[in-house]
């Protein structure tokens, strides 16, 4: 059975580890590391016991709100990367149920071209228009914790409402901003992670130099400040001797493992 590691008085327990060391904590007036040390004197008992248990159950302080960003003009069923991407969000809803997950389906908000009207506003103060239905995607972006981005390949990127979207939430004093030294992203310590399925392998030398639409993504959210950027992309889709569904079964257990550390 574990064992305590920060206070050598606890003993073995069959119970969850939250309880044994909430209990370290109530029995045991003095303890020798610095961690817990540094906790007590900065926090209340409570606190401090609550803090410390959940940093060794893993669990977290508050809630994430991830934005599950679709598009994709077919059916989810249809889509193998829809399925791919939509077996994560099961799964990670399944490892993480604190966390709300918001979908935006950019077909179905039918996303449009910024006009000319569109773009002066986002030209406007920060947070002047935060209920503005151009701006309001900026500020939902931003208000974000985590990203799940699911589009397929089309023409070596990805479809243009997904470029479209960008456009809107790329609003300077919002999600990026200008310094004396140039643009800084304001988005730091998020992450994001991409699905996409392809018809050849673009993940290798030679077409990986046509592949546009995961360097894009991962550029212009670097911009943002979003540095934590992974990438599922399962290749080969079209080949005739690729076995589709199994590499769709591959790549949803693949997620599937990643669910628990995203």
């Amino acid at each position: 059975m574990p064992r305590c590691c920060f206070c050598p008085q606890a003993k073995d327990c069959s119970k969850n580890l939250q309880i044994r060391v909430v209990k370290c904590l109530l029995f045991v007036n003095g303890c020798r590391r610095k961690l817990c040390y540094t906790v007590v004197k900065a926090e209340s008992r409570m606190e401090a016991k609550v803090k410390i248990a959940k940093k060794f159950t893993g669990e977290r302080d508050e809630m994430a709100t991830v934005l599950y960003i679709k598009a994709n003009a077919k059916p989810d069923h249809l889509s193998r990367t829809m399925r791919i991407a939509n077996a994560f969000v099961e799964k990670y809803q399944e490892l993480h149920p604190e966390d709300e997950i918001i979908t935006l389906d950019l077909y179905k908000e039918k996303i449009g071209f910024l006009q000319e009207e569109q773009v002066l506003k986002h030209l406007e103060p920060p947070a002047a228009g935060s209920q503005d239905p151009v701006l309001q995607y900026a500020y939902q972006f931003r208000d974000a914790d985590k990203y799940i981005i699911a589009a397929p390949f089309w023409n070596l990127s990805y479809p243009a409402i997904l470029k479209a979207y960008i456009d809107y939430i790329t609003v300077v004093g919002v999600t990026f901003k200008y310094t004396s030294e140039g643009a800084a992203g304001l988005l730091e310590n998020k992450k994001a992670v991409y699905f996409v399925t392809r018809g050849g392998n673009y993940s290798t030398p030679p077409f990986s130099e046509f592949e546009l639409g995961e360097r894009y993504l991962r550029t212009i959210l670097g911009f943002m400040g979003i540095t934590d950027f992974t990438t599922f992309a399962a290749d080969d889709m079209d080949r005739s001797a690729t076995d589709v569904e199994a590499v769709i079964a591959d790549y949803i257990d693949k997620a599937a493992q990643f669910a628990a550390e995203f």
